[in-house]
This record gives C-alpha cells, structure tokens and sequence, in this order.
C-alpha cells in the first residue's frame, strides 16, 4: 500500500506545473497570515492544555505527546503558521494521490493543480486556522487521506486474512489519531471515504458498487472502522493520562451532546440554523455562496451520472455523501459551526475538480478557455477572501490588545497597587462597531429578511446587522473575563492575557470576582472615567 501512495505522491511531487501552481496558492493564501499572527483564544490558555493536560483529559491527546519531543506551548508567531501550511500542502498532494490511484494517470494536471489549490485556499479554513496550532487541521486532512487510499487499497486487492486485519487495525489507528487531534475528523474521513467511493463509480468502478451488497459491504466497514477509531481513542487516552498523571476535567456530559433524543423538536430548529448558516449568509459570505454553487452542481453532477452510468447506488451515495457534512449536528443539537465543518472544503474542492475536467474535456476551444477563466477565478477569489479574513482578524487583534495595553497604562497611572492587590475584571466587552460592520449584513443584502424571520422563530435576536461569521467574530476580551471558569475559575485568562502583553497582575479568583459583581452598578464602563476602583483588598475593572 506505501508503495503505491509513495508512488504517487512522487507523481506530483516531480510535476512542475503543480508544484508551482501548489506554491502560488500557499503563499496566496497563508502569505499574510504567517507573517502577521494574531494572539488568540487558545494562544492564551496554552498552559490549561499542556501544562494541566486537559487536551489530554477530553480526548485532544497528540499534541501534548508532541510537545514531549517538539516544544509548542508558547504563542510563536511564524515558525508554527509555516509549518502547518507545509503540512496542509502535503496533505493536498496526499488527497491528488488518492484521486489518481482511483481514476489512473489520463486525467490532465490542471484537475488536480485546481483541487489542490481550492482545497488549500477554501476561505472558510480562517475559521478555525486562527486557533492556536489550527486545531491540527492540516494534519487531520493529511492523515485521513492516508487512511482513505488504504481503504481503496484494501477494498479493490485480494489480500490474505492476515493482511486484511493489519490493514483494518493500521486504518482504524490513523483515524483515531486525527480524531485525537480534532473530532471532526471523523466527519472528514467519512465524507472523504463517500466522495472517492462516488469518483470510483465514475471511473472503473473497482469496488463494484453496482448491486446493494457491496453498497452496504463497503457501508458497514467504514462505520466498523470509525467505531474501532473511537474506541482506541478512548483507550489511548486513558492510557495517556494514567502515564502522564492528568486529572479528569468534564467537558460534555452525553446528555448535552444528545439533546436531539430528549428534544425531538430541536430538528426543526437546527434545520432552520442550518438553512440560515449554509444558505442565505452565502449572500454575504463568500466560502457559504461558494458551498451553495458547489452544493446545486454536485446535485447535478450526481443526478447526470447515476443515469449515464445506469447506478442507482450513485445516487444514493450522494445522498449519503451530502447528508455527512451535517450529520453531527444531529448529536451536538445544533447546526455544526464552521469551525467544524471541515468537509465542506473537500466537497468543494472535488467539484472543481470535475468542472475542470468536464472544461477541458471539451471540444470548443472557447468552452476551454473561458471555463478555465471562470475556474481560476473562483480560486482567486478564495485565496483573496481568505487573506481578507485573515488580516480582519489581525486587525480585530490589535483593536483589542491596544485595549489592553490601555487599561495596564490607567492602572499604572492611576496609581493603583497593582503589586500587592489582585485585579479583578467584570462586565463584557463589545468589538468596535465599525469591525463589527466588516463581518455583518443588513436589511440591504437580501438574505437578511429571510435570517431574521428565521431567528425570530428560534427566539434568536438579529438585530439591525446581523453578524455572518462565526469565530472570526468573537472577541478575545470578552471570552477571557470568564474564559475557562469551570476549570480554573473566573479571569485566569484575563490574567495570562496581560501577561502575554508583559503586564504582572495578581489573580483574584471567583470569589473575589463574585464579590466585585456586588459592586458592579457602582462603576462606569471601559473606557468611561470610573471604569477602575480600588477597594481594601482588590482592584476592579469594568468593561
């Protein structure tokens, strides 16, 4: 099996002309962002993951076995950006590989250049790549395309029992790795598994998924695999907190994460979020307009080839195939955040993938150029949104860090004992409106009167703009006052916040944050004169 993926990941890498077109598209899309790091949520409470081992305790196990060997617990800016687009380009040419073992060597270069180059740049990624180490995104893709090609591997070979149960046992164990990194992986490796299936029914149909036995065959052991993966999962964290002495944290009982099974109701309500999220925010949202484009082509491309190739099984494929991108939000009991839904770049890649095909395959040589035009255009688009997410985000960054650094200047100005008494911060900090503007749509987009009757019937309050994003929007400020208090209690984060700016204050902890709650009606808001006071044993700030 190595042998055949290293062949052709060496196919690709030997190609000048994907190659080049891979380096233009990283560097397009992740130019800024690697240059320009924004301190974010998780870049804060490193130490709540590393140090107290509670990645660890909810299953998020690989990197803290990492950073055993490889140092990653402090905010680098760079080094760490670079290295995760290195891996997110190898896991693009991982997923090529993939595809060309299942199609074989006649399709032209520019299929695969174009996927790669759409799955890399896909802007919905800004999403979740501003987390600290991006979740391990970029590795999660590569990993489970390594586990996708053993699958075809296993399911189109005659292989004895023995090497059948290593392949099973070697697949299952790459999954739960990625799953430790991410739980979305799961989601990835099934829609990824669905989507080469469908690809190989258009080609030479080596799996034979013509007649309802191998259908559900070849069903069934992509869920065995999944269970096998969730369960070494379990057990290799288990195993990784009794070696390295990590206490259990709760995270999600069972109960909060099937709230669809006590709440049948709630289905109509996550339909409804999901029309709003992946539908009508695309008039204003570029990665969802370009999911809703991807989504009514992929319907069409399903539809015209189960009746050319006379397979009904193509059809249900797609089916199945479209549902997994949303399956999990039936557990989670909402709509999936975007953070999450990693499967959605590969739908949209693999679509691209047969536009360009379907163009070039064409005699009319205008039909060539111009679609080819339109193709390059869709990817331009997505490496420029991509890179406009990534400086708002940066720019939203040291909106609120300046913020910081103003309330560690009136704290030293005013003379406050900050050395002796602990400071305590309450209250919520809104964005500047006019960032907020940046990421909202109002009553002049037309998909907005569709979202607020939709979040009038959810009891959701819109308001005159209604915010499109999702991560991209949140303010790190407002997330640290009570950031983690479960864990740690209120303001810890707070207080490492300052300290990534170079400010020393004393953590009060809930107690004192509750006490200073007492007093709250008797202080001015940030940055209002009297946002600040100092009592007998602790300093508040009121935002």
């Amino acid at each position: 099996m190595f042998y055949e993926l290293k062949r052709q990941i060496e196919y690709f890498l030997k190609n000048k002309i994907y190659m080049a077109s891979l380096i233009i598209a990283a560097i397009a899309g992740y130019g800024y962002e690697i240059t320009h790091s924004s301190l974010g949520i998780d870049d804060v409470c490193i130490g709540l993951y590393f140090d107290d081992g509670l990645g660890v305790s909810i299953g998020r196990w690989p990197f803290y076995v990492i950073n055993k060997i490889f140092h990653v617990t402090e905010f680098e800016p760079f080094i760490l950006e670079f290295i995760a687009v290195l891996i997110f380009m190898f896991a693009a040419i991982v997923w090529s590989a993939v595809l060309r073992y299942v199609l074989g060597d006649k399709l032209p270069i520019a299929c695969y250049a174009v996927f790669s180059a759409m799955l890399l740049d896909y802007s919905l990624i800004a999403e979740v790549f501003i987390y600290y180490l991006q979740n391990g995104v970029p590795i999660i893709y590569a990993i489970v395309a390594v586990a996708v090609f053993d699958f075809y591997y296993l399911y189109t070979h005659n292989l004895e029992q023995k090497q059948r149960i290593l392949h099973k046992f070697g697949m299952s164990l790459i999954v739960s790795v990625a799953i430790g990194f991410y739980e979305a992986a799961a989601n990835v490796f099934l829609t990824g598994m669905l989507l080469i299936m469908i690809v190989d029914c258009f080609g030479a149909n080596r799996m034979q998924i013509r007649k309802f036995k191998q259908f559900f065959m070849s069903l069934f052991l992509i869920g065995r695999i999944l269970v096998y993966a969730i369960l070494e999962r379990s057990l290799i964290t288990r195993a990784c907190m009794a070696v390295f002495g990590i206490e259990p944290y709760s995270y999600r009982s069972a109960g909060s994460m099937l709230r669809i099974l006590k709440y049948p109701g709630r289905i109509l309500t996550i339909i409804r979020q999901i029309l709003r999220d992946y539908v009508f925010v695309g008039l204003a949202y570029y990665p969802i307009g370009l999911f809703v484009a991807a989504s009514i082509l992929f319907v069409i491309i399903i539809l015209a080839a189960a009746v050319k190739k006379r397979n009904v099984y193509i059809l249900f494929l797609g089916i199945l195939c479209y549902g997994s991108i949303f399956i999990l939000s039936l557990p989670q009991g909402d709509a999936l955040p975007y953070r999450s839904n990693l499967m959605i770049g590969l739908l949209v890649a693999m679509v691209l993938f047969c536009l360009t095909y379907l163009i070039l395959k064409s005699r009319y040589r205008l039909v060539n150029v111009v679609g080819m035009i339109l193709v390059i255009a869709v990817v331009y688009n997505s490496a420029f949104d991509l890179n406009h997410w990534f400086a708002f985000e940066y720019e939203k960054n040291q909106s609120e860090l300046a913020v910081v650094d103003q309330v560690a200047y009136d704290l030293l100005k005013g003379g406050y004992n900050t050395t002796e008494k602990p400071v305590v911060f309450i209250g919520s900090y809104e964005l500047n409106p006019a960032i907020l503007e940046k990421c909202s749509m109002g009553s002049d987009i037309p998909g907005y009167a569709v979202i607020k009757d939709l979040n009038d019937w959810m009891e959701e309050e819109t308001g005159e703009r209604y915010v499109y994003v999702q991560t991209l929007s949140w303010s790190l400020i407002d997330w640290a006052i009570p950031g983690f208090y479960i864990y740690e209690g209120y303001n810890r984060e707070m207080i490492r916040l300052f300290e990534e700016r170079g400010y020393r204050l004393i953590w009060g902890g809930t107690e004192l944050y509750e006490k200073a709650l007492e007093q709250e009606e008797q202080l001015n808001e940030y940055p209002a004169e009297g946002y600040i006071r100092e009592y007998d044993d602790y300093i508040v700030v009121k935002f």
